[in-house]
């Protein structure tokens, strides 16, 4: 059985905070810890009437510190793997993957979500310490979260991909089962199929590990997302064979 359904929590500790998570899955809430700041709560909190993770994406107002941009719109994440707050390139701070030695099959997952009110991309003008960060508003867009796993291939099971690398066409993801969704008033229950990447088919001689990863804003990596969207997830597991 490789699953989670979220009613099992644990304490974490980073500097003097303490935040919960998922019992066996990451979160970036110790991104949270270093906005403290700029928002008024960590990302992903156990809402105890729904039994669920709650995802969301903070207003992070849309700033530069010494040149690190700060976006507009921070999206939440919750995923297998493990979070190294890495300061100055925050998509370097996800470390996704757990090994996994089945070919899986299905993602089964269910989840809601309800999107924020206004859409927002942040770019950055200058270089260097001189950076800004410049804020648009896209009121025409709807903001979509996004709930997918991904099998990979590593040479060791210290090998993991990261919020830069989860996108690259060299990396070495085989599977791929994957949603978007721009709202889901109730929660509702998808089954996902794997599907082949073209980049290889499973071998089970060789090595792979598995990274589910769930975020309030689909495009929160490329600094795009809505403040206030809320991604719920009450139970993800992944079947193989």
């Amino acid at each position: 059985y490789f699953g989670f359904d979220m009613t099992q929590w644990v304490d974490v500790t980073s500097g003097k905070y303490t935040f919960q998570e998922p019992l066996f899955m990451a979160t970036s809430n110790q991104a949270g810890v270093y906005l403290i700041n700029m928002i008024d709560s960590f990302f992903v909190t156990y809402d105890e009437d729904e039994g669920a993770a709650k995802i969301d994406t903070k207003d992070t107002k849309g700033s530069s510190l010494f040149g690190i941009i700060i976006p507009k719109s921070t999206a939440g994440t919750l995923f297998t793997g493990s979070f190294v707050l890495n300061p100055t390139n925050t998509l370097k701070s996800t470390h996704f993957g757990v090994p996994y030695r089945m070919k899986p099959t299905t993602l089964k997952v269910t989840y809601k979500y309800t999107p924020g009110e206004k859409f927002y991309e942040t770019t950055s003008s200058g270089s260097g310490v001189s950076a800004k960060a410049v804020v648009t508003e896209f009121p025409d867009i709807v903001d979509k979260c996004s709930i997918a796993a991904y099998l990979f291939e590593v040479d060791s099971y210290e090998d993991y991909l990261d919020g830069n690398t989860i996108k690259d066409p060299e990396s070495k993801i085989i599977m791929v089962a994957s949603l978007t969704s721009e709202g889901e008033a109730n929660f509702t229950s998808k089954e996902l199929k794997f599907e082949e990447t073209g980049k290889g088919t499973y071998d089970p001689s060789k090595k792979y590990k598995l990274a589910i990863v769930c975020t309030s804003s689909s495009e929160g990596d490329a600094y795009r997302g809505a403040p206030g969207s809320t991604l719920w997830v009450k139970n993800l597991e992944v079947l193989g064979e």
